[in-house]
């Protein structure tokens, strides 16, 4: 009886550990910590010889006293699509695009988007170079590694990658960012912070030539494909049903509740990123006025 006792006890205990831990945890999708939201290359598919410029989606919602600073380097990727972590240290193809510097944010949201260096393909990739791939790698498109690391003077840190393909030049169609049309709520636009709640629907447009695209196997067989845009969102205050959500005829869907009255606070943000799942995104950033 005594275990049984001991048991109903441990399970009891294991029930309110539980409980606080989930009061205690925080949603991915609420912003206050230092954060990357996203990372956008203006042309997420190149040839070579071709730049991009890029930008960053940076939310830090609780800055107070800490100051920033930001840096940027990118290597042709080591792993290849292995699966390894997005690093380019010790890549002998690594550079520095952006050393060490200030990064400031914009009180009272703290959080915006930040332009970084472009990357040229020609830092990387030579014609020759990219002729000793295999031709599926060719067709697919190699991958340039882009790294951004974010460190505040009280230690935090951060940091977020982003893939850029250089595929074969005689590849006519070229991957496009898909493109946030319109955010509404209630099926009125927005265009700041909802002061209310109620339903979120966002529009993509997913540029038609690239939602359906080919890629090539080590066989050299071709197979057709369909892109699958998702969306990441992303609050300060109140509360979204879902951190993620699938964009189904070129709509995705969220429920927005309001912060409770006397809660809200004067400095209100709300993301939306947009994800084709090869390379292109797009965001729209959203803030009290």
């Amino acid at each position: 009886m005594s275990a049984l006792k001991s048991l109903v006890s441990v399970f009891a205990a294991w029930i309110l550990l539980s409980a606080c831990a989930d009061e205690n945890f925080t949603p991915y999708r609420k912003l206050g910590s230092l954060r990357v939201l996203g990372m956008k290359a203006a042309q997420p598919e190149l040839d070579l010889g071709q730049s991009t410029s890029l930008e960053a989606v940076v939310s830090f919602a609780t800055l107070q006293d800490q100051t920033l600073t930001h840096e940027v380097t990118a290597c042709l990727d080591p792993s290849l699509g292995s699966g390894a972590d997005a690093s380019c240290d010790g890549a002998p193809t690594n550079r520095v695009l952006l050393a060490p510097t200030a990064l400031t944010l914009t009180a009272p949201h703290y959080t915006e988007v930040v332009s970084l260096p472009a990357v040229n393909v020609d830092d990387y990739l030579t014609a020759e170079t990219f002729a000793s791939f295999a031709e599926s790698l060719r067709y697919n498109g190699l991958s340039i590694l882009v790294v951004y690391r974010i460190v505040a003077s009280d230690g935090q840190s951060v940091q977020s990658s982003k893939s850029i393909r250089v595929s074969e030049g005689t590849k006519t169609v070229k991957n496009q960012n898909p493109s946030i049309a319109a955010l509404q709520l209630d099926q009125q636009v927005l265009s700041a912070f909802p002061a209310l709640g109620g339903s979120l629907t966002l529009e993509v447009n997913a540029n038609e030539p690239t939602s359906e695209y080919t890629v090539q196997s080590a066989t050299g067989a071709v197979v057709t494909l369909q892109e699958e845009l998702a969306v990441t969102w992303f609050v300060s205050e109140g509360d979204l049903k879902v951190t993620r959500s699938v964009a189904a005829s070129n709509l995705s869907s969220n429920e927005f509740t309001a912060a409770a009255e006397g809660e809200a606070k004067e400095a209100k943000t709300l993301v939306a990123v947009v994800r084709d799942g090869r390379g292109g995104s797009d965001v729209r950033v959203l803030k009290s006025p």
